[in-house]
């Protein structure tokens, strides 16, 4: 009876090896179809080679800040991250300015892929929207950006 409940153990950790390596070529995050009026529209993004200039916000292209640039490489938050929460994030209202000039911005807040929670800044621009900030509301960082 015993070499039966071995048996049995040792086939289903073999299935789970298969099921967990067939997963494992799969870079894409599942989509979404509940986008708010006031939010971007929900899509799939690549994990890997997706960069800065690859950000889009409401189907524009977002440009990064030099602040920007400089708070999300010293909170270790990468372009992937910042499009997740744009696209995943809700937005914080009492941090959100939509009387800002030149632009209103928005605080879109969310939980990252790594387990980071962010909050994401945009100066919500027309025509040439910016991640104005990147936060990391669960660490203080010491960074010297100006």
């Amino acid at each position: 009876m015993q070499y039966f409940y071995l048996l049995v153990l040792l086939f289903c950790l073999g299935a789970c090896q298969l099921e967990l390596q067939e997963g494992a070529g799969q870079d894409l995050e599942p989509q979404e179809q509940t986008a708010q009026p006031d939010e971007p529209a929900k899509r799939s993004v690549l994990k890997k080679d997706f960069d800065y200039e690859d950000l889009e916000y409401k189907g524009q292209a977002l440009r990064m800040t030099k602040h920007g640039r400089c708070r999300s490489a010293c909170r270790h938050i990468d372009a992937y991250e910042i499009q997740e929460i744009l696209e995943k994030g809700k937005i914080n209202y009492k941090k959100t300015r939509p009387n800002d000039q030149p632009c209103p911005s928005f605080a879109y807040e969310g939980i990252s892929r790594d387990g980071q929670k962010l909050r994401v800044v945009i100066g919500a621009c027309e025509t040439d929207p910016r991640v104005i900030t990147v936060i990391d509301l669960g660490k203080k960082w010491s960074c010297s950006c100006k």
